[in-house]
């Protein structure tokens, strides 16, 4: 049995002359889809970015959406309670007023417990005779003024 054996000889550069610069050419296939990959994980952030921008303005478009409807919601129901209120107030106001029979089509006086209409003017009559100091105190307390007849139906008490 014989072995081979085989010389070569091999020339190395000297590192000091060798260039710095290595420029490899590949194939351009392989460029090609390296330069797809690259631009596929752009892509893919893309729209993965533009996916979450979507979903916060829906979000937002649905917030805004629910609050409005219960805003909506809410003024019907303050309206409700209003046209009640009023409608209260105007019974109970029927139910109060103090007319006159001739005059009874065109306002209804409301006057203070313990005080007379008379002519469209609500008056207090106090049960006992004050002196005039002791009647404007007494008016003032009701925040009203004395009155000063200048007819002698105004001086007068109505039956």
């Amino acid at each position: 049995m014989s072995e081979e054996i085989t010389y070569a000889d091999l020339s190395f550069h000297d590192s000091k002359h060798a260039s710095t610069s290595h420029t490899v050419e590949k194939n351009p296939e392989v460029a090609s889809f390296e330069h797809n990959a690259i631009l596929s994980r752009c892509q893919k952030k893309m729209y993965l970015i533009i996916g979450l921008l979507v979903s916060i303005l829906i979000l937002a478009v649905l917030a805004i959406t629910i609050s409005l409807f219960q805003a909506y919601e809410k003024q019907n129901y303050y309206r409700g309670r209003i046209q009640s209120i009023s409608q209260t107030l105007a019974n109970l106001r029927n139910d109060l007023c103090m007319r006159n029979e001739e005059e009874q089509k065109d306002y209804c006086l409301l006057c203070p417990m313990n005080w007379v209409p008379i002519k469209k003017k609500c008056y207090c009559m106090p049960d006992k005779m004050l002196s005039w100091q002791e009647s404007q105190k007494f008016c003032s307390a009701q925040n009203a003024s004395l009155i000063m007849a200048k007819t002698s139906q105004e001086g007068s008490q109505p039956d």
